[in-house]
């Protein structure tokens, strides 16, 4: 139940740009109301909701900057939020996505095939969200996204070089009738053969 798609990524990405814009604009234009109720004899409460105010504008651009950073960082790497979370959760590196077509493409996939569109909410990007182009096929732009082995490339860490048989091995060969080597002791998982069409 994911709310931001395919389709409307976009339009969330659009809306926290804008927000930190003008989260910047209403904190700088209302600095020099602050300062001068500050200088100048006004009324207690009206120079403490000023202070305030600009308090909690400062606060809002320093969380919505941060959070929009997070957002450019996942667009550029190609991953969803959900994505990141499960890879914070398991011992696996954040420079690889099965997806990735480089920083260009993964912005063009979120954005946009044109430049001069990326920051109006206009020109979505092209495709239908349920099919990703693979190695060698060109989009209708004439962009060729990475191979997906070369964008999967691991990260080099100590995670890659952990002992022991694939999770998914014994998981795979249960479900064909072999018998896994090694997997003594494996839960055995009960996958349902599959339904004809």
């Amino acid at each position: 139940y994911n709310c931001i798609g395919f389709t409307n990524h976009k339009y969330f990405f659009l809306l926290l740009v804008y927000a930190v814009v003008d989260l910047i604009l209403v904190s700088l234009t209302m600095f020099d109301t602050v300062w001068w109720s500050t200088r100048v004899d006004v009324p207690l409460a009206l120079m403490m909701a000023l202070v305030v105010g600009e308090a909690f504008v400062a606060f809002l651009t320093v969380v919505t900057a941060t959070f929009l950073a997070f957002h450019i960082w996942l667009m550029v790497k190609a991953m969803t939020t959900v994505e990141f979370c499960e890879k914070s959760l398991k011992c696996s590196g954040y420079n690889s996505s099965t997806y990735s077509a480089g920083w260009y493409g993964n912005i063009c996939a979120v954005l946009g095939p044109s430049p001069w569109y990326w920051l109006l909410p206009v020109s979505l990007p092209t495709g239908d969200g349920m099919n990703w182009l693979g190695v060698g096929r060109r989009s209708s732009s004439g962009h060729v996204p990475r191979s997906a082995s070369t964008a999967a490339r691991g990260s080099g860490d100590a995670c890659e070089a952990a002992p022991g048989p694939s999770p998914v091995t014994p998981l795979v060969a249960r479900a064909t009738g072999a018998e896994p080597s090694g997997s003594a002791g494996a839960a055995t998982v009960a996958i349902p053969p599959p339904r004809p069409p």
